[in-house]
C-alpha cells in the first residue's frame, strides 16, 4: 500500500518539480544553518520550550490553535531545533511547489525565484526560531496554499479546500492572508487571461467564497469542540476572544485603510521590517512600476474579458482589495498588528508581479526587469535573515556571559547552599547592557532586537529558569511569586544597588535576590 502511494505521488510530481524541491531544500539548509546549529530562539521559544520539551494544552487552544497539540504528538513533545527545522524546510519547499501550481508560473528563472523566496522570506526565518511550533506553522502555510489549489476545482475540491483552510486556521490564523491574497491574485490574473468568459470568472469567484465560508464554519466547530475538551475559553491575548462579525464590522473602515499603511510599511518603512540598509524601498518602488506597467499592458492588449464592464470593475476592485486581503488578520482581529511573523502574505507581491509579466505577449524587457528586481529583493532577504541570526547570537552570547557571572556570584553569597531559593528581579535588556552594533540594523528587526527575556513576571521567570538549563545545564530553585513580591516590597530590596554593582546580590527572607531593575516586572 505504501509503495502504491509513493508511486502515485511520484507520478503526480514532475521531474522539474523534483529538481526545484531539491534546490529549495538545499537553499533552506544552507541559509538557515546558523539557527539550528547554534540553537537560536526567541523569548517565547525559550520560555515555552525550555528543556527541549513542550506539550501544548489549553493555552494554544485558547488562542484558537487547536491543531498544534496534534503536531506536538507527532514529535513526542520533543522540541529539537534540528528536527523542527528539517520538517519545516521540507514543508516550505512543498509549499513553494503548490504556489507555483496555483499561479501556473512557467518561467524557469521565475520558478526558482519563487521557490527560494518561500524559503528565505523573513517570516519563515523568524518562524524557525519557534522550536516548539515551527513545523506546525509550516503545515499551516501548506494547508493555506492547498485550500486555494483545491478550491480552483469544482465539486469535492471546494470541500477539500474548506477542510484545508480550517486546518490552517487551527494551526496558525495569520496565514489566512496567504489564502485570501492568492484568491485575489488568481481572480485578477484569470480575469485578464480568460478572453471575456465572465461566467467562468464568476464561477471561480463563487468557489473561493464558498470555500472560505465553509472553511470558517468547520474551523469554528472544531474550535468549540477543542475548547470543551480542554475546558477553557478564548484568551484575551492579541484580542483572540474579540474576533467576531460585530467587532470586524465595527472596526472595518479604520482597519481597511490601515492595511494600506501596513503594505506601505512593509515595502518602504522600518516599522515591520528593517528595509533601509538593504535599499529595499527603491527595489519595491521599481517593482511597483513594473507591476503598474504590466497591468496596463494586460488591460490594453487582446484580453476580451476587460472589455466587459462588469469584469473590468471586478478586476479594479480586486486590485484595490489586495492590501486588505494579504492583511486580513488585521481586519478579523482589530487588536492584532502584523509583525514579521505574520507577514507571509506581503511576500506574495513578488510572485504576483512575476505572473503579471508572464501573461503578457512579448515585452521581454519588462519580464527581465521584474525577474532581476525580484532576485535582488530575495537576495536581500537572505542577507537580512543571516544578519538577524548573527544579531540574535550576539544577544544570546551577552546573556550567557551575564548568566555565568551571576551564578558565580550567587555561589559566593554568604550562607548559600545548593538548593536555596533564588529570584531575579528584572532581566538583561538594552538599558543595562546596550546593544548598538551595526549588525542589529542590518537584520530583519523585531526578534533580532528582542531581549532574551519576556517583559512579564511569568515570561521573565520562565526564561531565567530555562536559560540556565539550556545554556549552562543548571536547574535553579526559583522562589514563588508570593515570595518574589514580598522581597521586592521590602526595604532591603529598595536599598540594594543594581547588578553588577557590589551588594546587588543578597539574601533576603532566606532567598538569594539578584537585582537587575529598580522596577522589576510583577504582572503575569
Amino acid at each position: 500500500m505504501l509503495d502504491r502511494l509513493f508511486d502515485a505521488i511520484r507520478d503526480k510530481v514532475t521531474a522539474r518539480e523534483r529538481r526545484l524541491f531539491l534546490l529549495s531544500v538545499c537553499v533552506g539548509f544552507s541559509m538557515h544553518f546558523y539557527i539550528y546549529a547554534e540553537q537560536l530562539t526567541n523569548p517565547d521559544g525559550r520560555w515555552m520550550a525550555g528543556g527541549y520539551t513542550y506539550r501544548s494544552t489549553y493555552w494554544e487552544t485558547a488562542l484558537g490553535r487547536w491543531g498544534i497539540f496534534l503536531v506536538d504528538c507527532t514529535r513526542g513533545y520533543l522540541t529539537s531545533p534540528i528536527i523542527t527545522c528539517v520538517i519545516s524546510i521540507a514543508g516550505m519547499a512543498i509549499s513553494g511547489l503548490i504556489l507555483l501550481r496555483i499561479l501556473e508560473i512557467r518561467g524557469k528563472i521565475n520558478s526558482v525565484i519563487v521557490m527560494i523566496m518561500m524559503m528565505v522570506m523573513p517570516c519563515f526565518s523568524y518562524t524557525l526560531s519557534y522550536w516548539y511550533c515551527a513545523d506546525a506553522y509550516t503545515y499551516a502555510m501548506m494547508f493555506s496554499l492547498m485550500a486555494v489549489w483545491s478550491a480552483k476545482k469544482t465539486g469535492k475540491g471546494i470541500v477539500i479546500g474548506a477542510i484545508c483552510m480550517a486546518c490552517a486556521l487551527g494551526l496558525y490564523q495569520a496565514y489566512l492572508g496567504v489564502t485570501v491574497g492568492l484568491c485575489i491574485i488568481g481572480l485578477i490574473v484569470h480575469g485578464l487571461e480568460n478572453g471575456g468568459k465572465t461566467d467562468t470568472w464568476c464561477r471561480e469567484c463563487a468557489n473561493y467564497m464558498f470555500m472560505g465560508v465553509l472553511g470558517l464554519i468547520i474551523y469554528w466547530i472544531l474550535l468549540r469542540i477543542s475548547l470543551l475538551i480542554w475546558n477553557t475559553q478564548l484568551s484575551a491575548y492579541s484580542g483572540a476572544n474579540e474576533i467576531g462579525i460585530w467587532n470586524t464590522l465595527q472596526y472595518l473602515p479604520d482597519r481597511f485603510v490601515h492595511t494600506y499603511h501596513v503594505l506601505f510599511q512593509w515595502m518602504f518603512g522600518d516599522e515591520i521590517i528593517y528595509n533601509a540598509y538593504w535599499k529595499r524601498p527603491f527595489l519595491y518602488f521599481m517593482l511597483l512600476i513594473v507591476f503598474a506597467t504590466a497591468f496596463v499592458i494586460n488591460l490594453s492588449i487582446n484580453r476580451g474579458g476587460v472589455k466587459k464592464k462588469a469584469l473590468l470593475v471586478g478586476i479594479f476592485f480586486l486590485v484595490a482589495l489586495f492590501p486588505a486581503g494579504i492583511s486580513i488578520i488585521e481586519i478579523a482581529a482589530p487588536k492584532r498588528n502584523i509583525s514579521i511573523l505574520q507577514s507571509a502574505g506581503m511576500c506574495l507581491l513578488i510572485p504576483f508581479v512575476l505572473k503579471m509579466t508572464e501573461i503578457m505577449e512579448g515585452k521581454e524587457i519588462l519580464r527581465t526587469t521584474a525577474s532581476i528586481l525580484s532576485i535582488l529583493i530575495v537576495w536581500s532577504y537572505c542577507l537580512s535573515d543571516n544578519a538577524a541570526y548573527l544579531a540574535v547570537q550576539t544577544t544570546q552570547n551577552q546573556t550567557e556571559t551575564v548568566l555565568r557571572n551571576i551564578y558565580a556570584r550567587v555561589e559566593d553569597t554568604d550562607d548559600y547552599q545548593i538548593g536555596d531559593k533564588v529570584m531575579f528581579a528584572g532581566y538583561v535588556n538594552r538599558i543595562n547592557y546596550p546593544r548598538d552594533a551595526k549588525i542589529y540594523k542590518m537584520a530583519d528587526g523585531l526578534w533580532s532586537e528582542m531581549n532574551s527575556f519576556w517583559g512579564t513576571y511569568s515570561g521573565a521567570t520562565g526564561d531565567w529558569r530555562n536559560l540556565y538549563f539550556d545554556l549552562l545545564g543548571m536547574r535553579l530553585n526559583i522562589c514563588t511569586k508570593e515570595e518574589y513580591m514580598a522581597v521586592i516590597n521590602s526595604d532591603e530590596f529598595r536599598d540594594m544597588p543594581l547588578y553588577p554593582h557590589k551588594g546587588s546580590i543578597q539574601k533576603i527572607n532566606g532567598i538569594v535576590c539578584v537585582k537587575l531593575m529598580d522596577d522589576p516586572p510583577t504582572e503575569n
